[in-house]
């Protein structure tokens, strides 16, 4: 069917565009034709004007010829009475007069003096002529005339003698010699150019007297015409248009008497249907053209239209697939029809009369009791056209009694004239991977709103905790300031309370420094040391730290090193003292008055490159509920807040001892019980290394700095201060800048090598440290290169330190400043 269909279509392009050639051809050819009329009749009007003019000029021509040579008749005439007639006299006049002839006769008309060669025949038939004797016996008659003898013209004139009687007759041959401006019937067409490059003929009887066609010239019209593949005869005429074939060569024209001459004006077909032939060709390639579009175009719209069949096709099975069951429910006839069944609706579909007694069997053998009623209201065929009104379908998602899960969907099918629901699909749809996921997902969703609500009880609690913590020691510094005061002559109890302030800014520092490591390790902005260094040393300088905590708070603290071999290894020193401070804190932050911390680290295992060791902390303190076991590694957790003791702590110990472990690869558990105690075991793998280096054993008060000069940029008068007293009472001299424009100005009204040390501080006015050491090191000076610049800030994270060598600084210093550090530090850049 569709190969006829393309039949068909091809052969109504076939005839319309036939049609369409035909009409518009003819159109066209009228319209050549038309033009062709137009062109022959302006070149038949033409010609025939030439020849007129040619007429015109000939008979004018001829008349002023023969009265010239009457005129030198008469001239011979009189001479000859003046003179003797001679040959020599005939002959010089003949010659003045450019004659071609000169005939003398007497009364009998018998020539009596001749000159000029001329043929015989021409005076025989000049003396047989009755005009020459007219002339010799009547002196009033003269006569001239043209005559053709011999394929010549010549102009005769005839006059009496004056000496006696007789008569004169002179002659002159026509020849073809004229001027610019003057003609012949052979050059009338010479110059004749027709629009459609046409062939002209002027012909009497066979003769071609002109033609436009160099190769017409010098033939005759009959070899002209038996050039042609027709009889010129029976040549073919319609509407007096001759058609001919020459020498391969169609032409058309037609054939008119002008003037005594038969006039052929021919046209090359091609020419004349010029229009016809490139305006068919180019429609008939464009016709051509637009078909194989419309074909194109047709079969791509034909082959979307196949993709777009087999898509919805695709689709369709596709549906079918999906859905477990499709009823067609007629509600005018509480009927229904089965489009695709299932095994679970048999028994169902198998017994009822009715649409509704089969739903309910569907809802009884099928879904589960929970779901039966719910069913029943969402099937209820009563209402169903009110709540299907508008909508596109109506669904509900019921749980099997095989422990799936079925969306199940009523969609309005058919309505009648009235707008009234007739007809209703029932289709069912497994959706139990989609549920099961969404109970995860709902299952997740309140964990972790859970976790996010405890989380947000622990950071409240964390901010009422660190309101204390903080203000706690900050109160302890104020009231040893007050108590020193009151003191002022009692060295001993001003000792006492410096003792006391230092140890609450010490506390102060921790919390800081514990807040900031969890949100660095929080940011991934930790970054682990692989340096060499002795674990047992560092374990044992870690415990002699913690015991003078223990003592404070009344708790036994016992230390086990076990067997080990391996104790130089590669590894992050800072990180692991941090861990087991903050564990062996916990432990006698957490213990009761008497109680006990026993400590131990264990070499369990190496090989040629490792080593394993375990470091066990076991306390008899107050220990944690299962419940806190849970959160114990969150951050802010802690379990009970009226149970710690002063200074506690943020709750952050022991997320950051688990956060570090794992960074550094190794694991952290515990096993507690409430009231009894807890125990908490570290497992570490340090790579080997061959030795360590020895430690630098000296005091700040062994460095001193006699002799050198120190830029010190700071902003605040506190911080000057105190930096100020380290550096003097170890006997730097030193410059103040309160701004880093301040200090770039310094720098530049120094001498070179003024400064031997720059301490910058990063957060100032006008300019910040990090811009002052930029342009300090940008000045075409020596020393702006060698100085070493120090960042003394309070800015204590790694992009901070990043930032710092980056504005080309050789250190960073976090405040507070320790004297030591700082003194160490600075005599590394010391020259010896």
């Amino acid at each position: 069917m569709r190969k006829n269909k393309e039949i068909s279509l091809a052969c109504f392009l076939l005839i319309l565009g036939i049609a369409v050639s035909l009409i518009s051809g003819m159109i066209i050819i009228q319209s050549d034709r038309a033009r062709l009329y137009y062109v022959m009749d302006e070149s038949f009007d033409t010609i025939k004007s030439r020849i007129v003019r040619w007429n015109n000029y000939e008979v004018g021509d001829r008349t002023k010829s023969e009265v010239r040579l009457l005129d030198k008749a008469k001239e011979l005439s009189r001479c000859l009475k003046r003179e003797e007639a001679s040959d020599a006299l005939l002959e010089q006049y003949a010659y003045e007069q450019r004659l071609d002839g000169i005939l003398v006769t007497d009364a009998d008309n018998v020539p009596t003096y001749g000159w000029g060669e001329i043929d015989e025949s021409v005076w025989d038939e000049f003396l047989n002529n009755d005009v020459s004797y007219d002339a010799s016996h009547y002196p009033e008659n003269s006569y001239a005339t043209r005559m053709d003898i011999g394929g010549s013209q010549y102009d005769f004139a005839i006059v009496s003698r004056q000496d006696q009687v007789g008569c004169v007759a002179v002659l002159s041959e026509k020849r073809e010699i004229f001027a610019k401006d003057e003609i012949s019937i052979q050059t009338l067409l010479d110059d004749f150019i027709f629009e459609l490059k046409g062939t002209a003929v002027i012909a009497s009887g066979d003769e071609i007297i002109s033609t436009n066609d160099e190769e017409l010239k010098g033939k005759c019209l009959q070899d002209w015409l038996k050039m042609s593949a027709e009889d010129f005869g029976e040549l073919n005429q319609t509407s007096n248009l001759i058609r001919l074939t020459i020498n391969g060569r169609h032409l058309c024209g037609e054939v008119r008497r002008v003037e005594g001459y038969d006039i052929y004006i021919f046209f090359p077909e091609v020419k004349v249907y010029s229009t016809f032939i490139m305006t068919e060709s180019f429609g008939i390639i464009l016709y051509v053209l637009a078909c194989i579009l419309f074909l194109f175009l047709r079969y791509k719209q034909e082959e979307k239209n196949r993709e777009k069949s087999a898509e919805q096709l695709r689709t369709i099975s596709s549906i079918s697939r999906v859905y477990s069951f499709v009823l067609l429910i007629d509600l005018g006839t509480d009927s229904w029809k089965v489009l695709k069944s299932a095994d679970k609706m048999e028994s169902a579909l198998s017994q009822g009369s009715d649409v509704k007694y089969m739903l309910k069997r569907y809802a009884e053998h099928v879904l589960t009791e929970a779901y039966q009623e719910d069913f029943l209201r969402f099937s209820d065929m009563a209402d169903m056209a009110a709540r299907v009104a508008g909508k596109t379908y109506v669904s509900c998602v019921m749980e099997e009694k095989n422990a799936k899960w079925e969306q199940l969907f009523f969609v309005p099918q058919k309505y009648d004239e009235d707008g009234k629901l007739q007809e209703v699909i029932f289709l069912c749809r497994d959706v139990s991977t989609e549920k099961k996921k969404e109970i995860h997902y709902q299952n997740s969703l309140r964990r972790s709103v859970e976790h996010a609500e405890r989380a947000s009880v622990a950071k409240t609690d964390f901010l009422r905790r660190m309101s204390h913590d903080i203000r706690t020691p900050i109160n302890g510094i104020k009231g040893m300031i007050e108590i020193s005061r009151y003191y002022a002559g009692d060295e001993e109890k001003q000792e006492e309370c410096r003792q006391k302030i230092v140890s609450a800014s010490s506390f102060l520092l921790d919390l800081v420094n514990n807040v900031l490591d969890m949100n660095k390790l929080e940011s991934g902005q930790v970054r682990l040391e692989q340096k060499p260094f002795d674990l047992l040393e560092l374990f044992r300088e870690t415990v002699s730290l913690v015991e003078v905590q223990a003592v404070e708070c009344q708790v036994d603290f016992q230390v086990d090193v076990c067997k080990g071999v391996h104790w130089n290894v590669l590894g992050s020193p800072l990180h692991l003292r941090q861990i087991l401070q903050n564990i062996m804190s916990n432990a006698i932050k957490y213990n009761r008055e008497g109680g006990t911390v026993h400590v131990s680290v264990e070499e369990t295992g190496s090989t040629r490159k490792m080593a394993i060791f375990v470091f066990t902390c076991q306390d008899t303190g107050l220990g944690m509920s299962e419940e806190f076991q849970k959160r114990a590694f969150e951050p802010f957790a802690q379990e009970n807040a009226s149970a710690r003791t002063s200074y506690a702590g943020t709750g952050l110990g022991l997320p950051i001892a688990k956060e570090l472990t794992e960074k550094m690869g190794g694991s952290i558990h515990f096993t507690s019980q409430q009231g009894q105690g807890t125990t908490f075991t570290i497992e570490l793998r340090f790579k080997l290394a061959d030795h360590v280096e020895d430690k630098e054993d000296s005091e700040d008060q062994d460095i001193c700095l006699d002799g050198i000069h120190v830029l010190l940029v700071e902003d605040n008068d506190l911080n000057m201060e105190i930096a100020q007293f380290i550096l003097e009472n170890a006997g730097a001299a030193v410059t103040k800048a309160w701004n880093g424009q301040e200090a770039v100005d310094c720098f530049l009204q120094s001498e070179g090598g003024t400064y031997d040390i720059i301490l910058m501080d990063i957060m100032m006015p006008v300019m910040d440290g990090l811009d002052a050491a930029r342009c300090i090191r940008s000045l075409d000076r020596s020393d702006a290169k060698s100085v070493p610049i120090f960042a003394i800030t309070a800015n204590a994270f790694s992009d901070d330190k990043e930032r710092s060598y980056k504005a080309g600084m050789n250190e960073h210093i976090s405040k507070p400043i320790i004297k030591k550090d700082l003194l160490r530090i600075m005599k590394k850049y010391i020259p010896k």
